[in-house]
């Protein structure tokens, strides 16, 4: 497959995909992988698979790919992913019911700053153990729960956020 469309193979990756509001594009020119670049709409609910396609696994999720979804109130992100870029669900004001995959090593700068910013009730983001960006929950509205001696609590203790142990 030399062509498709006009296109040469190597210029498909910047080509978008589309897949039920969700539009992705190749990682690479070798297509060992997708990258989630951005969402049709505002989705209340959100499900961010680990492939694309029925194998293809999720590389990356493009920066600030939800930023501002003030609509955004539920977020699982699927075992298998390993990395949120910055800015990925900054200013998210309403979202306050988020489950992440102990898969789940690497947060971009700002990941989740002011998420649940219009929350009425206290609400808490569970962390899995092995976290490496401290920075990815400022000005979060969420108590932030991990396990004692964790990586992630060790990490977040060192720059005073609020955390909890269960």
């Amino acid at each position: 497959l030399e062509a498709l469309n006009g296109k040469d193979v190597r210029q498909l990756t910047e080509l978008p995909l589309a897949d039920d509001g969700a539009q992705w594009r190749m990682a690479d020119d070798k297509w060992d992988g997708a990258i989630l670049i951005g969402y049709d709409g505002k989705p209340t609910s959100l499900t961010l698979k680990a492939t694309y396609g029925n194998s293809l696994p999720v590389k990356e999720i493009r920066e600030g790919a939800f930023r501002g979804n003030d609509a955004l109130a539920k977020l699982v992100v699927a075992e298998g992913i390993e990395s949120l870029s910055s800015y990925c669900f900054e200013d998210c004001a309403n979202l306050t019911d988020v489950t992440l995959p102990e898969t789940l090593t690497k947060l971009g700068y700002n990941t989740f700053t002011r998420c649940g910013a219009n929350a009425n009730e206290t609400f808490y983001y569970i962390l899995p153990d092995g976290l490496t960006e401290e920075s990815a929950f400022r000005e979060c509205a969420a108590g932030l729960v991990c396990s004692k001696g964790s990586q992630t609590a060790l990490l977040l203790s060192q720059h005073a956020l609020n955390i909890t142990f269960p």
